[in-house]
């Protein structure tokens, strides 16, 4: 295939101001990277009456990838059919123009994926063949495309570079260690440490992966907001002022799983005291939303539950940020939330648990704060604490606003483009000496 074919209480929601945003923010220079870069991903692309489609957040992302990799190929599934839910169209001639595909094997399951093992093999060589830097990841289902690049990327002495955004190899809480969490660690560690760029999200990470600090990997913050999401202090500190005698409104956007907390923060609800009056506002889909619909507060509690569904990244999105007080991240998981940057967009703190990878976004009193990770009368107690004290989440927003600012889409981009190409040139001075 051608780049040519192919989420107040129970009673009415409160009226809002209009909120003023971020074009007080400068926008980034890109320098292009002129190489030839494979980008292995296992999100894939669906043609449908001759027209390419994919994930709209994931086409957001891959937009911007474009700013500084010219000359980018995709190597990924790509399968005829009417596009899901969510998928928008690819502009060929447009916003992604100079974008090549190479085709992956689509696989529906894992058996299906060992079956195609050998091409899949055979696509990633040839695919590497054309390449002069490979992406990877050992992350993506049901089998990492990542796998077979870095092999063909070693094999060939390619420039190989790696981004590490989750950690699926760790079973989740509750969940048994099973032979496929050991074979996923393993070749996690072995890409990490045998690449020519390794990025992380988190020091945490660092230590798992590489055992420590290594030369070649670096860490960055895995954010989407945009630089026009990030509201000016002034619009948030009128907003709490507006709000000052109003209960505490806690937001919560995850999928709703225990992995994410969500159990814990109903077991909080139930602990609060009485006189404290408190609305927990829900986002997200999942197996746990019975037991959010099935919420019922304790008699003569003041405390409040709306349930959101999922919603869509973007304007709807951040209006539901706009009601919050803090952002709540009690997950019990080592992944690091975009949430808490979106939070920190709209001039919310954040309560998180004390995950070692959401403590590195987190300084405690200043941009948020954090409670033991499973721990409901912690939660509770904190919840109330700040209901009860609510200047506590005043004397954050400066901090976390201009957190955000420094930590927007486009500058996670830059800081991606600046070190892929020192790291690529060095890696070509040394392979000329």
């Amino acid at each position: 295939m051608s780049s040519s074919a192919t989420h107040a209480r129970s009673t009415a929601p409160r009226a809002h101001a209009p909120l003023r945003e971020g074009p007080h923010l400068p926008p980034l220079p890109f320098t292009p990277l002129i190489a030839r870069v494979l980008l292995a991903i296992n999100i894939p692309l669906v043609v449908h009456d001759g027209v390419t489609y994919t994930d709209g957040l994931w086409a957001h992302d891959l937009a911007r990838h474009l700013d500084y990799l010219p000359q980018l190929t995709l190597f990924c599934p790509v399968h005829e059919g009417a596009p899901p839910p969510g998928h928008v169209p690819l502009d060929f001639e447009g916003r992604f123009k100079g974008l090549q595909v190479r085709p992956a094997p689509p696989s529906a399951n894992t058996a299906q994926s060992l079956a195609r093992a050998g091409r899949t093999m055979r696509a990633a060589w040839a695919a590497a063949k054309d390449a002069d830097i490979v992406q990877g990841s050992p992350i993506g289902w049901p089998l990492p495309l990542g796998y077979f690049t870095y092999v063909a990327a070693r094999l060939q002495k390619r420039f190989h570079f790696t981004v590490f955004e989750s950690a699926p190899w760790k079973p989740l809480p509750g969940e048994r260690h099973t032979p496929r969490h050991g074979l996923m660690a393993w070749a996690a560690r072995r890409i990490a440490r045998g690449s020519d760029l390794t990025m992380l999200t988190s020091h945490d990470q660092m230590r798992d992966l590489l055992g420590g600090h290594a030369p070649h990997a670096h860490i960055f913050r895995a954010a989407w907001i945009e630089r026009s999401r990030v509201l000016d202090t002034a619009t948030v500190l009128a907003r709490r002022v507006a709000r000052a005698g109003m209960p505490l409104v806690v937001g919560f956007a995850a999928r709703l799983v225990a992995a994410k907390g969500l159990d814990v923060l109903l077991q909080a609800m139930h602990l609060i005291p009485d006189h404290v009056p408190v609305q927990v506002r829900v986002i997200g889909e999942g197996e746990g939303e019975a037991l959010v619909r099935a919420f019922v507060p304790r008699a003569g509690s003041a405390v409040r539950l709306h349930f959101e569904p999922q919603l869509a990244y973007g304007d709807a999105f951040f209006k539901e940020l706009d009601r919050w007080d803090i952002a709540c991240v009690p997950s019990l998981s080592s992944e690091q939330p975009r949430i808490i940057f979106d939070a920190f967009a709209r001039g919310l703190p954040v309560l998180v648990s004390d995950m070692p990878a959401l403590l590195e976004c987190v300084d405690e009193g200043v941009t948020g704060y954090a409670v033991p990770r499973g721990d409901a009368p912690a939660l509770a107690q904190a919840i109330t604490g700040l209901a009860m004290d609510p200047v506590r989440i005043d004397i954050c927003v400066s901090a976390v606003l201009q957190r955000a600012a420094q930590q927007t889409h486009e500058h996670m981009h830059a800081d991606r483009c600046q070190l892929l190409t020192q790291a690529w040139n060095r890696w070509r001075e040394a392979s000329d000496g």
